[in-house]
Order: C-alpha cells, then structure tokens, then sequence
C-alpha cells in the first residue's frame, strides 16, 4: 500500500511541476506526516474525490480518549475545534483523532 501511495504522489508531482526536485528521502518524510498527521476529506466539495487535508495546528493537540474538544469540518475545508465542556486556565487541550464509534479495539489498531 505504502509504494501504491508513493508512486501516486511522484506520479501528480511530476504531472504538475515536470522534473522532480525532491529526493526520495523527502518524498518519504512527506507521505509520514500525511499519514500521522493528516484529516481524510470525505465530504463537502471533495465528497467525490476524498483526499487528504493537513491543519498544522490540530495537529499538536494531544489525543484523549475521554477529550475535552470534539471538531467539525465546514463546507469550506476549515476545521473548527469546540470545547465539550469548561477547560480551566492551565488544562491541556485534547482532542479524540478516531472516531468513539469505532470501539476500543478498532481505535487501538488504527492508531498503531
């Protein structure tokens, strides 16, 4: 699956920008953050052609199974981060990155 994926992205970034400047190294570095980091689309404007979105910031809020944050994408591709209850001064923010309806033993292997 990983080279399906690799060869993907080489195969768009050539058809957008000709030679490719990029290492294999580099190339590698990316598709590990994607796949650590980054939000399926699967609805909105790109509900016909799902992707992969990277939002920085989400990206550094810890994860909790018991979180107090919960998201909602928009139409517009934002994420927005809401507080499921009162965060004190101090408290970290946590935020769940798999679904609770997947139960704990589907969410333990997605997350591996």
């Amino acid at each position: 699956m990983y080279t399906s994926i690799k060869v993907q992205i080489m195969t768009f970034l050539f058809s957008q920008f000709g030679k490719l400047e990029y290492s294999e190294q580099e190339i590698d570095r990316c598709i590990g953050i994607l796949k650590v980091n980054g939000m399926k689309l699967e609805s909105g404007r790109l509900e016909q052609n799902p992707g992969v979105v990277l939002y920085p910031i989400y990206c550094l809020i810890n994860s909790d199974c018991v979180s107090n944050t919960n998201y909602i994408k928009t139409g517009n591709l934002e994420l927005q981060l809401r507080s499921q209850k009162p965060i004190r001064k101090g408290e970290e923010i946590t935020t769940r990155y798999v679904s609770s309806t997947m139960g704990n033993n589907r969410r333990r292997q997605y997350l591996k």
